[in-house]
């Protein structure tokens, strides 16, 4: 067949390639850069035409219009210039053609892989005008609802926070009223030590505060909430050892050195630093300040001011001759000083006439401690201190009212509310 026939041919072959797509144009088209390897006949490229015309959605170019046809088995190019080395269905600009060896050698496509390849190209096989305005609306409706969803969760923390704070100042307020409730007032550690220090002076008093008065007071104080109630047994107090306490009106002085209308002996250390002269007025004034508030008078302010001049001169004269006598000689000649200054302060200030009445009365009768205890506290007084010849008496006087602190608190502190004030 010479070379003109076969040109013929081919056309004719063409003519009806075109004839048999017209009533099909209007059913599907094809992706023109649809590729199949090189050898493929005309008959295996109109059946994939046709498979891939049935799976496909929205051909654009109808089966058998294609502007690139494929050059049948032995004619090298077929009309189509896209044609690259007689390989049918073959695109020039698709990576891994003849003359490019790797799909990224292609220097017309920017994305490797070629038009069709989904891998490399992100425009390939998604590009839709319908549903590109689409996936923007979506995009937009999703934007809204991310925005709105977001200040949604910003009240959802705020109202946490919120109640977070909330929460923080209950606990701080109940932390504050918990460690009010908690916390011992004033009046209670005052209430804690006073019972303590009853306790103590219950049963382990120092000689000192017995001497001074100091334990008797408190625990003439504590016997002062049971007053009116009786025990049977209430220990006794001789009369000798009544008459040898000294009381205070006032609390400040003390009547020890001069109940008894007279002055004691002077202490060997006194007797060397002051003139007999001296020593002798001192007496007389004494007597006659004793005897005066025996007889309930007024005492003479002037002779308690001399008084007071006189044991302070007698005072400095002892410090001066520290280093010359014995410290026992010191300490008598001191503690007398100190026990007639406190009969001067309670001579000053009346409580002559309280001692003198407390004398009369445990004159009277066997008295008991509880007797004691309720003359000195319907009587407003105190247990002044003792002088040296009245701590005997101090320490048995002691002893009876611990005793009965004891007992009556046993009996009474625990039987009705009223007895615990």
């Amino acid at each position: 067949m010479s070379t003109l026939s076969r040109f013929g041919l081919l056309a004719l072959s063409a003519g009806a390639s075109l004839a048999l797509a017209a009533p099909v144009h209007a059913q599907f088209v094809v992706n023109p850069y649809l590729r199949f390897g090189p050898g493929v006949s005309q008959a295996q490229y109109l059946a994939a035409l046709r498979t891939y015309a049935a799976a496909a959605s929205i051909p654009r170019y109808p089966v058998g219009y294609n502007p690139y046809p494929v050059a049948p088995p032995g004619i090298p190019y077929g009309g189509n210039p896209y044609l690259a080395g007689g390989y049918p269905m073959t695109n020039p600009y698709t990576p891994g053609t003849t003359g490019y060896p790797t799909d990224y050698s292609n220097p017309y496509t920017p994305y490797g892989g070629g038009y069709d390849s989904s891998a490399y190209n992100p425009y390939a096989g998604y590009y839709d005008p319908a549903g590109g305005v689409l996936r923007g609306a979506a995009d937009t409706i999703r934007a809204y609802s991310g925005a709105i969803t977001s200040a949604e969760q910003a009240r959802l923390y705020r109202e946490q926070a919120v109640q977070a704070h909330l929460e923080t100042v209950k606990k701080r307020f109940d932390l504050e009223m918990y460690i009010k409730a908690n916390t011992p007032t004033f009046s209670d550690e005052q209430a804690r030590a006073t019972s303590l220090t009853l306790k103590r002076i219950q049963g382990g008093a120092t000689a000192s505060e017995i001497s001074s008065g100091k334990s008797l007071n408190i625990l003439m104080d504590d016997l002062k909430k049971f007053l009116g109630k009786k025990v049977s047994d209430a220990p006794m107090i001789p009369d000798d050892i009544l008459g040898n306490l000294n009381v205070s009106a006032s609390g400040a002085g003390s009547m020890g050195m001069i109940r008894d209308g007279k002055l004691p002996a002077w202490p060997t250390a006194l007797r060397e630093i002051m003139e007999p002269t001296e020593r002798d007025n001192i007496d007389k004034q004494v007597a006659d300040m004793v005897s005066r508030a025996k007889a309930k008078e007024s005492v003479d302010p002037a002779a308690l001011s001399k008084l007071r001049k006189t044991l302070d001169q007698a005072r400095d004269k002892l410090g001066d001759k520290i280093n010359d006598i014995s410290t026992s000689e010191y300490l008598n000649a001191k503690r007398y000083l100190n026990d007639l200054d406190l009969a001067r302060i309670a001579l000053e200030r009346g409580d002559a006439k309280a001692q003198f009445e407390f004398q009369e009365w445990a004159k009277a009768a066997p008295r008991s401690a509880q007797d004691l205890a309720d003359y000195i506290t319907k009587k407003g007084l105190k247990i002044a201190p003792g002088v040296a010849a009245d701590e005997a008496a101090y320490r048995a006087a002691h002893s009876a009212l611990a005793a009965l602190d004891l007992q009556v608190n046993a009996m009474f502190a625990s039987a009705t509310a009223e007895y615990k004030e």
